[in-house]
């Protein structure tokens, strides 16, 4: 993004250089050479941002396709069929993986619930945990968010059968917020539905998503069907837009929408991984 920022301010330079330089030859001729000049900058520029790393080429708040085999992360940085562009081996096989900005810098980094225990790293490489505490219960489904306006950091929560108990600090601790949502044995998630900043739960039943904007008990805000009801749901900032939507892994192939509505997929298919790989979704360093 520096370089697009650097480029900007080069051509309103030039755009303010070519202005008035009168209606003759010379100055005619001068104008010809700063419209060239600026369009070889944007043919310069489009270039650059074509060859720049993808985690500069797209926002940070875009979500990225990953997978955990064993006790091994691998790491996409685009939307796109293809290879690990990085892993390493975090965790013990047999963990619950988890995603979440921990300290608040703006990337997401790895850990991993090991029966209520969290084992949370702040960089994505292989190492020790950076921050380790209890909460929940061993057979509670770890969930991870920003739970009200103003957190600037992820913090931990847990689903047991439809009750939701959410932290909103990464210690040990009771749940500071709590609340009934969904059925017992509907697939069970968190997504910032309408963009607000704040993380709310979501649940599948079948085919057909039923997404709260609140932390609280009531009833759906959002109801659509999207994917087959043997799909893993996944959710993610496909876009960058600020809004998290539905996607879909089947098997080791995903489809991603970018809009909490009916429809087809916006994005995909995307193959990534191999089948029995746990399908996870995260975000980049900013770019």
């Amino acid at each position: 993004m520096g370089s697009r920022r650097c480029y900007g301010g080069r051509g309103d330079d030039v755009r303010v250089a070519g202005a008035g330089q009168g209606g003759d030859e010379h100055g005619r001729r001068r104008r010809v050479a700063v419209r060239l000049s600026a369009a070889l900058a944007v043919v310069l520029a489009v270039g650059l941002l074509a060859n720049a790393p993808a985690s500069l080429a797209q926002s940070s708040r875009t979500s990225k396709p990953a997978v955990v085999r064993g006790n091994v992360w691998y790491f996409r940085t685009t939307n796109t069929t293809g290879n690990a562009d990085f892993s390493f081996a975090y965790g013990d096989f047999g963990d619950r993986p988890v995603f979440g900005d921990w300290n608040g810098d703006g990337p997401e980094s790895v850990g991993v619930v090991r029966r209520g225990t969290w084992y949370l790293r702040f960089f994505n490489e292989a190492g020790p945990a950076d921050l380790t505490f209890t909460y929940g219960n061993a057979n509670d489904l770890p969930v991870v968010g920003r739970w009200a306006p103003g957190n600037t950091a992820d913090t931990v929560g847990v689903v047991r059968a439809n009750s939701w108990f959410l932290r909103s600090s990464n210690t040990t601790g009771t749940a500071d917020i709590a609340f009934t949502y969904g059925d017992v044995g509907d697939a069970r998630f968190v997504g910032d539905w309408d963009g607000d900043g704040v993380d709310t739960p979501g649940v599948r039943r079948g085919n057909t998503w039923y997404l709260r904007n609140s932390n609280s008990t009531g009833v759906a805000d959002v109801v659509l069907d999207y994917g087959s009801p043997s799909d893993l749901p996944i959710v993610g900032d496909w876009n960058g837009d600020g809004t998290e939507t539905v996607g879909v892994a089947r098997d080791n192939v995903r489809f991603l929408r970018n809009s909490n509505t009916t429809g087809v997929a916006d994005i995909g298919p995307i193959f990534y991984g191999s089948p029995g790989d746990i399908a996870l979704v995260w975000r980049s360093p900013a770019g």
